[in-house]
């Protein structure tokens, strides 16, 4: 059964056969049984009876009505085409009986998952960096840093606690081993930019060994 920690699944269950009732009732936490043009909460997980044989009427109704995941449970004769139909109405999955109980839980929970929004980048964090749109957040603040600055603070964001030498540092930012003084402007100029956005003191100096993230900064990285 869906665990009740998911809450009330936000999840519109179309079925096209009275008796698959107890089988996703059985299955599918706190689901409301509802006629097809009954109103939806967008909290509601619902069993919606539509004519039996072809279930895409009944989901193009529900569609122009609702943003909310659709699934199509057909009964055990329904055809390939009943699927397909099902699925260019609107409906997000297609299940056919018989099916199993954990494939169903599963599937529910992808599509509770995807309605979910999605976390801001830098929601809950000091600092934000995601990798493949080279973008970097400081306590909600956009950071504008040059791609070496950028590879220069990644470094150093995805082993937290840790410190980085100087070698390994210059060879992730530059390619080669540079001299202390540019490594050093290089931490100076992302600390700058940090402050400015509202994160001073973020990266740390360790005397003889090289840099990393202050201990109370908390970082996500994206990928």
């Amino acid at each position: 059964m869906i665990p009740s920690e998911f809450g009330r699944p936000i999840v519109v269950i179309i079925t096209t056969e009275p008796q698959l009732d107890p089988l996703i009732l059985r299955v599918v936490f706190d689901v409301r049984k509802l006629p097809v043009h009954a109103p939806l909460a967008p909290d509601t997980a619902a069993i919606v009876l539509a004519p039996a044989g072809d279930p895409a009427p009944a989901i193009r109704a529900l569609r122009d009505r609702t943003a909310l995941p659709m699934m199509a449970v057909l009964a055990r004769e329904a055809p390939v085409s009943g699927r397909v139909d099902a699925l260019e109405a609107g409906a997000d999955d297609v299940v056919s009986a018989p099916f199993d109980d954990a494939e169903l839980v599963a599937r529910v929970r992808a599509l509770i998952r995807r309605a979910q929004p999605a976390q801001a980048l830098g929601d809950g964090s000091d600092l934000a960096i995601d990798l493949s749109r080279h973008r970097v957040r400081a306590r909600g603040n956009d950071v504008d840093l040059s791609p070496i600055e950028f590879t220069f603070l990644a470094t150093l964001a995805k082993q937290p606690g840790l410190v980085a030498s100087p070698a390994s540092l210059s060879a992730a930012a530059y390619g080669k081993n540079l001299s202390t003084a540019m490594l050093y402007t290089t931490a100076s100029m992302v600390r700058r930019k940090l402050q400015a956005a509202g994160l001073p003191e973020a990266i740390r100096t360790v005397r003889s060994r090289g840099y990393a993230l202050a201990d109370d900064t908390v970082a996500e990285v994206r990928q």
